[in-house]
């Protein structure tokens, strides 16, 4: 996809000096749309398979205070599970934008545009989250994401988690801290002692780039 986006673009921008090119775009649009649409079907199917632990680990970072919702938001208007139809919807838009594309010189949709949106209680939380709340959604889409993938592949990955701690209120690190057993976690933080209270952790130093002491 991304080599095909690649001669897309290329491609708009010699359009400006090679019109006679134009006609070829036909050919980039249809592989960019195949390839699209195959892509956009196994995000959407990652998402469905990602929301229950998601919705699991935050309800229990958030203390059930909050839900959380993450949707698939597409660039150009189709989120499915239908390779088809997302190559379909993908091949129209790239029609209908050709001559902003061409004026732009890049690929205005597609994949590589796409998003995912997340919420709270309905609230996007890219405008209404606080601090916290966002650290919290970061947290639980990683947690999510590891047991995702020791179901998938059989093997629990090793979670690095840089100062997650940060930002957050007593119950949500409380949670974090006595809910990622079982599994290898590197932790970050600036609160040691806080970490040797709630968890039988080993606690390293670290000095300048260098392991100094350990407990």
């Amino acid at each position: 996809y991304i080599k095909t986006l690649m001669q897309r673009n290329s491609l708009l921008k010699d359009l400006i000096r090679h019109s006679e090119l134009y006609d070829t775009l036909d050919i980039w649009d249809d592989r960019l749309s195949v390839l699209g649409g195959r892509i956009v079907r196994q995000r959407v199917l990652y998402i469905r398979n990602l929301d229950p632990y998601l919705k699991k680990i935050y309800d229990g970072i958030s203390s059930s205070r909050e839900e959380i919702t993450a949707e698939y938001q597409s660039s150009f208007g189709s989120g499915s599970d239908d390779e088809a139809e997302n190559a379909s919807a993908l091949r129209k838009n790239l029609y209908d934008t050709r001559e902003e594309d061409i004026k732009n010189g890049t690929t205005g949709s597609g994949p590589h545009r796409d998003d995912i949106a997340i919420s709270l209680s309905g609230l996007n939380t890219r405008i209404y989250a606080s601090q916290g709340q966002k650290r919290s959604c970061a947290v639980a889409l990683k947690l999510s994401e590891a047991e995702l993938t020791g179901c998938m592949t059989g093997t629990p990955p090793v979670i690095l988690l840089d100062d997650v701690m940060s930002e957050l209120d007593p119950l949500r690190r409380d949670y974090i801290l006595n809910h990622i057993e079982n599994r290898q976690v590197f932790l970050t933080c600036c609160e040691p002692e806080e970490i040797l209270a709630k968890t039988s952790a080993e606690v390293f130093r670290m000095k300048e780039g260098k392991i100094c002491t350990f407990i």
